[in-house]
């Protein structure tokens, strides 16, 4: 986190996260989806980008292949496939859900999910 402060201030000096809401980088940092931190022992903070990109063409995939025809998959079908090529627990989510729930263009209803087109300004994060 202390070398992102860093580039942040080498490269806009002027900026401050308080302008935005926030009393530290850090809490700013938290908000932004596509983000993973932890902290050591020595209460150093680190973060790192998840690839949601890797992630939302490998949903594109699984979901064309169990999809139903009224356009709807199962999660634990789609679970299943995409757990081997790319760990969510790995980027620090407990569920598949949970990550889901983090992918914009994907819509959850009870047990099914459904990948809805991306537009302009929405992101895989």
């Amino acid at each position: 986190m202390g070398k992102i402060g860093s580039y942040i201030n080498q490269t806009h000096p002027d900026f401050d996260s308080r302008s935005y809401g926030y009393a530290k980088l850090s809490g700013m940092l938290r908000d932004l989806r596509g983000l993973q931190f932890r902290t050591d022992e020595a209460s150093r903070m680190f973060c790192r980008k998840i690839p949601f990109l890797e992630l939302v063409k490998l949903l594109d995939e699984s979901f064309n292949k169990f999809k139903s025809a009224k356009g709807w998959a199962h999660i634990e079908a789609v679970g299943k496939y995409v757990k081997p090529r790319w760990n969510w627990q790995e980027w620090g989510f407990e569920s598949f859900p949970e990550l889901l729930a983090k992918v914009d263009h994907v819509e959850l209803a009870d047990d099914s999910m459904r990948m809805r087109p991306a537009t302009e300004k929405s992101q895989a994060v």
